[in-house]
C-alpha cells in the first residue's frame, strides 16, 4: 500500500487528502449541528425560513416562506438557494438542510485550494491552505450559528477564481 502512495503524483495524494479533510469537518461539526438543533439552541429563525422556502419551492412556490416578517428576512431567501432545492427533494428535513449548508461551507476549500496551488505553485501550499480554511474558527462558529444565505457568497466567490492575490 505505501509503495502505490509513492507512485501517485504529489497532486493526486493532495487531492484525495482534501476530500478526507472536508469529509472529516462535515463529520466534525454535522453532529454538533444536529444537537443544538434537537435541544432548540440554534439561536436564529433563519432555519425555519430556509425550510419553509426549500418546502415551497418543492411544491412549486418559489422564494416564498410562511415565515417572512421583515424586510431583514428577504434578504435569507436568495435566488441561489434554488440549487439546493432537488437535493432538499430528496429528504425534506430540517436536518437536510444543516447538512447542506455545512457540505457548501466545507465545499469552498476545494477552490481555495486549487487557487492557493496556482498562485503559490505548489500542490501542498493549496492543500495547506485548504486545511486551515476549515480549522479557522470563525469557519466553525459561522457554520454553527445557523445557515445563513452568506454562505452562497463563500463557497460561489472562491469558485469563481477572481480572488486578487496582492
Amino acid at each position: 500500500l505505501v509503495r502505490r502512495w509513492r507512485n501517485l503524483p504529489v497532486p493526486a495524494i493532495c487531492f484525495t487528502l482534501l476530500g478526507l479533510s472536508i469529509l472529516l469537518y462535515c463529520c466534525r461539526i454535522v453532529p454538533r449541528l444536529f444537537a443544538a438543533h434537537y435541544s432548540l439552541r440554534t439561536g436564529n429563525s433563519a432555519l425555519a425560513l430556509i425550510e419553509s422556502a426549500l418546502f415551497s419551492a418543492l411544491h412549486g412556490k418559489l422564494l416564498w416562506s410562511n415565515f417572512l416578517q421583515t424586510v431583514g428576512d428577504m434578504r435569507e431567501l436568495c435566488p441561489a438557494l434554488l440549487l439546493l432545492v432537488p437535493l432538499y427533494g430528496i429528504s425534506p428535513r430540517p436536518e437536510t438542510v444543516l447538512v447542506l449548508h455545512t457540505a457548501l461551507v466545507a465545499s469552498a476549500a476545494l477552490p481555495l485550494a486549487l487557487l492557493a496551488a496556482s498562485q503559490l505553485r505548489s500542490p501542498i501550499a493549496g492543500l495547506a491552505t485548504a486545511i486551515l480554511y476549515l480549522a479557522y474558527p470563525p469557519v466553525h462558529a459561522f457554520n454553527l450559528a445557523g445557515f445563513r444565505s452568506e454562505s452562497f457568497v463563500i463557497a460561489l466567490d472562491t469558485r469563481t477564481g477572481k480572488v486578487r492575490w496582492k
